[in-house]
């Protein structure tokens, strides 16, 4: 019975550690994609590529 009671908390441990992680590199992943794109936007424009009318 014990045994039982510290292999599964061990398993809960290791799958809360493993969305932890998921969910952290899906949060760092995203902010870097948007960093790329304001830079990306950024460039666009100052080269006058993009206009208002999106010529």
């Amino acid at each position: 019975m014990k045994t039982k009671r510290i292999l599964y908390s061990l398993c809960s441990v290791a799958v809360v550690t493993i969305v932890a992680f998921a969910t952290y590199t899906e949060i760092h992943n995203h902010r870097q994609m948007s960093e790329l794109t304001r830079r990306n936007l950024a460039a666009l424009l100052e080269d006058g590529e993009v206009g208002i009318n999106g010529k």
